[in-house]
């Protein structure tokens, strides 16, 4: 089922709508000018499509940080363009692979496990001839 909303009549453009997919088993719900757009779980929503773009942003955030434990969601990579694709699916965008997106997680997911260790590390600045913060 396709629930559209047409927005405001300041925003009405009848030939500028986008659909919007969520594949989360929870409805999401985004705040954008005062105005709550729900996306249905597992439903498709018909939006204007520039709130499709903000949305979808935070959807992928949502899903890259609670499904890949992804910490740095904000960062261009394969896995993320995988995951906006599935969200945007009439908009073009690049096709990324199960190999070139789960090689990014990993990525990733080494990146995190780094900075989790050199900040536990109390000699880090020490080793790196870096002053201490002063305050």
């Amino acid at each position: 089922m396709v629930d559209t909303y047409l927005g405001s009549p300041g925003e009405l453009r009848l030939d500028d709508l986008a659909k919007i997919y969520n594949p989360l088993s929870e409805d999401f719900t985004w705040q954008i000018s005062g105005i709550d757009y729900l996306v249905p779980a597992k439903g498709i929503k018909l939006l204007p499509r520039w709130s499709c773009g903000i949305i979808a942003k935070h959807l992928a955030d949502k899903i890259l940080q609670e499904q890949h434990k992804v910490a740095d969601s904000n960062t261009d990579t394969p896995l993320r363009r995988k995951v906006l694709a599935e969200l945007l699916p009439e908009l073009e965008a690049p096709t990324v692979s199960e190999e070139e997106a789960e090689k990014s997680k990993e990525t990733l997911v080494k990146n995190q496990e780094n900075l989790a260790q050199t900040s536990k590390d109390p000699n880090y600045n020490a080793k790196r001839k870096v002053a201490p913060p002063t305050v």
